[in-house]
Order: structure tokens, then C-alpha cells, then sequence
């Protein structure tokens, strides 16, 4: 079975990237480490390495095309090998938002009152005089 090349993101804010010239034919033997084209990102041009040993079967994307991250560049496989085009990956349908659950806060503790020996002290009682004052 063929190994697909991807491509691959090269930068972290790399979402397509061109490809500027094939250093390999189709047909042409490759081993690991070898390096296969050339790719422009938004920052620099790269060589892109192969990591399979094999031949190379199919070129899917031309030089001078941009191609999106993650989509298939090439096939590498045994000699002979058939390799029809990948299908393009499927888009993800966006995420539906649901409505978050309305959530009351927690209400504050109640804070509870304690006898104060301070507030609560008995005032003095004075003895009332026994005749008024002229």
C-alpha cells in the first residue's frame, strides 16, 4: 500500500502553502531523508523531506500550485504500484453553539450574628433621688 505525503505545516501560522519546483520525478527512486520539493510559506522556502523509502508513484499537486495544509502531494510506494488520487479531506461542519444553561451565581453566605458581650451590656442603674431638685 502507497504512503500518501501530506502537506505539511511548516511555520505556525501556515494554512497553504505553495509549491515552488519538484526535486524528484515520478518514477524516481527515493529513500528517507531525501528531500522531495520545495515549499513557499508566508515566512521562508523549505525543502520538504520524505520519511518513506520507495518509488515515486504520484504526483498530485503541480509545481507553482498552492496547496492547503494537510492535503495530499504525493504517493510513494513499490514500483508498479496503482495509486489513485486521494479525495479531498472532508470539511468539518462548523460546531453547533448551544445556549449555555442560565446559571444563577451562589448566593453569599448569610452571615450570622453573634451575641457582641460589648454591645449588649447592661447599663447601670442609678438610684432615683428621693426628692426632686429645686
Amino acid at each position: 500500500m502507497a504512503d500518501i505525503i501530506d502537506m505539511p505545516k511548516l511555520s505556525d501560522t501556515m494554512t497553504v502553502g505553495t509549491l515552488v519546483k519538484w526535486l524528484k520525478k515520478e518514477g524516481d527512486t527515493v529513500k528517507a531523508g531525501d528531500m522531495l520539493a520545495e515549499v513557499e510559506t508566508d515566512k521562508a522556502t523549505m525543502e520538504l523531506e520524505t520519511f518513506f523509502t520507495g518509488t515515486l508513484l504520484k504526483i498530485f499537486s503541480p509545481a507553482g500550485s498552492q496547496v492547503a495544509v494537510g492535503a495530499p502531494l504525493c504517493a510513494v510506494g513499490k514500483p508498479g504500484e496503482v495509486v489513485d488520487a486521494p479525495a479531498a479531506p472532508a470539511r468539518r461542519p462548523p460546531l453547533l453553539r448551544r445556549p449555555r444553561p442560565r446559571v444563577r451565581p451562589p448566593r453569599p453566605p448569610r452571615l450570622l450574628r453573634l451575641p457582641c458581650p460589648l454591645r449588649r451590656r447592661p447599663q447601670p442603674r442609678y438610684p432615683s433621688w428621693p426628692r426632686p431638685l429645686p
